[in-house]
């Protein structure tokens, strides 16, 4: 599984959410972790989709978590991000009906996926 840029950056925008426990501007975001704002931007667009953020307005504005960091998954994170990619996508192998790795791939994508969702946000920042 290759972990796109998006998925990268979403995943250290929410760590810097959470470690910072109060409304936070993308612009912050952009400078602490060094992202592009541009791209952040459309990330948080993203993650607000998904209900894992939301937008406060005003003058101390900018965003929060909208649960605590212990409910969000890393899982929760890369799927609002990327979608809901498998790692090898046998749908549309020719070989799918005669491979015999089939049940491997199965295999590491079930751990994968039992893994990512096991890891929590408030994991990453003990």
């Amino acid at each position: 599984m290759k972990i796109s840029k998006r998925a990268e950056y979403g995943l250290m925008a929410m760590v810097c959410l959470t470690k910072n426990k109060k409304t936070i501007s993308i612009r912050e975001i952009s400078n602490i972790e060094v992202i592009p704002y541009e791209f952040l931007a459309k990330i948080f667009a993203k993650l607000e989709s998904a209900k894992l953020v939301k937008a406060k307005h005003g003058a101390n504005g900018g965003y929060v978590l909208t649960k605590a960091s212990n409910k969000i998954s890393v899982n929760d994170i890369i799927s609002a991000l990327e979608g809901n990619k498998k790692t090898v996508d046998c749908v549309c192998c020719q070989r799918k009906t005669k491979c015999l790795a089939k049940d491997v791939w199965a295999k590491l994508e079930k751990s994968l996926n039992k893994t990512l969702e096991q890891v929590k946000l408030s994991d990453l920042i003990k």
